[in-house]
């Protein structure tokens, strides 16, 4: 076994100060020592960033991150419970450094900006084929409601809803006895029996209090759902392929980011393994700051 010392960036809004008898904002829950990126008393709290620190046991880097990530997601979840705002760590900067090793694990992201996507020029006349279809308006309002809300589980009960407003519309004539065969007309047998058939599809559980199955719940049914759902309207709404296929659909403005995953070595002069140093100085300087590493190829991780 082997000790990890794993730093993770959490974006949040949520502020903490020094409890009494304390000088800085910090606390420790499960091992895992929180505080805040940038504080002085001064200025107080100077980003919208929270640093999370662990020390852990693992055979191997990926043993030692899930360890955390499994501590950490917990406590997050608890977090935003108490502090009723914004709390997230995914797709956040994090570090992992093996002890007494000159090599780090560096997972640096950055914010970007969402890409547009222009609408085609005959969306006027695809505008007025929905107004003579008959669809429900909660279809279209629960499908603005998926576009417009970030999260896996969030979007995908959404796009659900969805689907059952479509299927009380004058478009399905069997009507409600005929739902499960509408869905399964959509989506496809498949699908359709692993989002709705049965009490252990994934709608149904969580529908009903019973979050995703780490290990089984591996497929990404929201883009499924959605492709299919497109596909159904291309075909039998429009009757021609209106909605085009483009890459990167469901854009959104907020929480767009760009990174890459990089074995970084220490050579004469190259700072130490700090995830804030590191994370500063990419934003600063990206090339020019992990350019006083040296970039190791990805295979290192087998033996990491």
């Amino acid at each position: 076994m082997t000790t990890y010392n794993i730093q993770h960036r959490i974006h949040t809004l949520a502020l903490f100060y020094p409890r009494k008898g304390e000088s800085y904002p910090e606390f420790e829950l499960d091992g895992i020592r929180f505080s805040h990126w940038l504080y002085n008393f001064t200025e107080g709290h100077k980003t919208r960033f929270w640093l999370a620190e662990k020390q852990i046991e693992a055979n191997d880097f990926r043993t030692a991150y899930a360890g955390f990530y499994k501590s950490i997601r917990q406590i997050i979840a608890q977090i935003s419970l108490l502090s009723q705002c914004y709390n997230n760590f995914y797709n956040e900067p994090f570090l992992i450094h093996k002890q007494n090793s000159d090599i780090a694990y560096f997972r640096y992201t950055r914010k970007s900006n969402g890409v547009p996507l222009a609408i085609e020029e005959n969306f006027i006349n695809a505008l007025e084929k929905l107004e003579q279809k008959q669809i429900n308006a909660e279809f279209f309002y629960y499908w603005n409601d998926m576009l417009n809300v970030t999260g896996y589980s969030a979007k995908l009960l959404l796009i659900c809803s969805a689907l059952e407003a479509l299927a009380k519309s004058p478009i399905n004539p069997k009507g409600k006895k005929g739902k499960q065969d509408f869905f399964k007309g959509i989506l496809g047998e498949d699908l359709q029996e692993k989002i709705w058939k049965t009490d252990s599809a994934v709608r149904n559980r969580l529908v009903h209090g019973e979050y995703f199955n780490e290990e089984t719940d591996n497929e990404n049914y929201l883009d499924q759902i959605y492709d299919k759902v497109v596909e159904y309207l291309n075909d039998y709404v429009f009757e021609e392929k209106i909605i085009r296929r483009v890459t990167n659909p469901q854009r959104h403005p907020d929480n767009n980011k760009e990174g890459g995953s990089y074995f970084i070595k220490r050579i004469d002069k190259s700072p130490s393994f700090d995830l804030k140093s590191l994370v500063e100085g990419c934003d600063i300087d990206f090339c020019g700051y992990l350019g006083r590493f040296e970039l190791l190829p990805g295979n290192i991780g087998s033996s990491y």
